[in-house]
């Protein structure tokens, strides 16, 4: 559908995917926006009439993505174009690259995209610091987990090279070896498994926005109860996560040296990090805002929008961000998750809504169904969002608002809390 004519705008955005609070948060930033959507029945529809125009389109169909977005670009041209979620991303850059306007370049997102490209394009350099092996079938596979066991003398980290999710991450040792890539079909053995080293050392992820090719940190995000096997689910996120000047000093240069490799120069990233002593590892990155709500996060602790100050400076627009931006406050996450079964009608809302900071929360299952076990990101239970400007404080509100929110979600069997909170 699309609105009447009006005058020529100075900025279109075509944006691939994403959800309400997005489309929202375009419409701020350019003059009009053109939304490609799978399901455009999942937007408001007071959003889909504002978009100049809203296509049906499966925007996990790259070729088809681009096949129509060369039509609309004859009468409707576009400045730039985003995604903000992985499976997004590539139709997106393919536009890019496809109509010559503003956003992240195919090759660069593919980088992010496949965890085998990425690790081969930083082999030999200072970055290169996780031993690994690819693997496109099960044999191959298993000897590089033998080697890399045998070298580290522990098990080690076995992922689809394109996964997201924390879908199918396995820790694995030669023992279970055969029982775990058994259990991988066909088609995601053949995209590529990634055999990794296990790295010792705490779990944090990097948030940044970089604005036409200037890269700014925006913090370092604490994972609450870190991953743990044989599922690797993440927990609960902490924003920011306060590090000594030094180490903050190291993360943003080993960062920015990667996104400068990967040819990063538009929106936001997020890259998955390990420290180990002195040393920091990259685990992966990725071309779009930090999933989990951590996009909320950053808002409720920096006051600023990182999100709209990306699609601003894409469009063409003045957006600019200090070297340093300091929070004012601290915000987290915290999900419930569990074993599955029968969701009792209790509103989590009821049980929790005097928690002190307490700003988002959500039962992702109905009362009255049944809820799955938790196995990855997309089956967990709920979560609740606080901030605070006292990180001590914040820490124990969530511990009790989690401990209440279990009552609400009686099929999980433990809360989701940080370590150490209320100590």
């Amino acid at each position: 559908m699309t609105r009447g004519q009006q005058a020529t705008p100075r900025s279109r955005l075509l944006l691939v995917g994403g959800w309400s609070a997005i489309v929202e948060k375009a419409l701020r930033c350019a003059d009009e926006v053109v939304l490609f959507h799978g399901t455009p029945e999942e937007i408001e529809p007071v959003l889909r009439t504002t978009c100049r125009a809203v296509e049906t389109v499966d925007t996990r169909n790259e070729n088809a993505c681009v096949s129509r977005a060369r039509t609309l670009h004859q009468t409707l041209p576009f400045t730039a174009v985003a995604a903000v979620r992985d499976v997004d991303c590539l139709a997106a850059a393919g536009i890019r690259d496809a109509l010559g306007i503003a956003g992240n370049s195919r090759t660069a997102v593919d980088l992010t995209r496949n965890k085998i490209a990425m690790r081969q394009t930083l082999a030999g350099g200072p970055l290169d610091t996780v031993a690994w092996a690819p693997a496109h079938d099960r044999a191959t596979a298993r000897l590089a987990i033998d080697a890399l066991s045998a070298a580290s003398g522990q098990p080690v980290i076995v992922k689809p090279a394109t996964g997201r999710g924390s879908l199918d991450v396995r820790l694995v040792s030669r023992e279970t070896a055969e029982e775990v890539l058994a259990g991988y079909p066909e088609t995601t053995v053949a995209g590529g498994l990634i055999v990794e080293r296990f790295v010792d050392g705490a779990e944090y992820s990097v948030e940044t926005v970089s604005l036409n090719g200037h890269h700014h940190l925006l913090g370092v995000t604490e994972k609450l109860n870190p991953p743990r096997p044989p599922y690797f689910v993440e927990e609960g996120h902490l924003f920011p996560k306060r590090l000594p000047d030094l180490m903050l000093t190291r993360i943003r240069e080993r960062i920015f040296l990667l996104l400068e490799t990967l040819g990063i120069e538009h929106g936001l990233c997020h890259t998955e990090i390990k420290i180990d002593g002195e040393q920091v590892h990259l685990i992966e990155t990725h071309a779009r805002p930090a999933g989990d709500r951590i996009w909320r996060l950053m808002e409720l602790a920096l006051g600023i929008d990182p999100i709209e100050i990306s699609f601003t400076a894409l469009v063409g627009r003045t957006a600019a961000l200090p070297d340093e931006v300091p929070a004012a406050r601290f915000a987290a996450i915290g999900y419930v998750s569990g074993d599955g079964g029968p969701v009792p009608a209790i509103p989590l809302a009821d049980a929790i809504r005097e928690i002190p900071g307490l700003t988002e929360s959500r039962q992702l299952y109905p009362a009255g169904t049944i809820a799955p076990p938790t196995r990855d990101s997309y089956s967990r239970h709920a979560f609740v969002i606080l901030a605070d400007p006292c990180e001590t404080a914040l820490r124990g509100n969530l511990e009790t608002a989690l401990s209440r929110a279990r009552v609400a979600c009686a099929c999980s069997e433990r809360p989701v809390v940080a370590e150490g909170v209320g100590r």
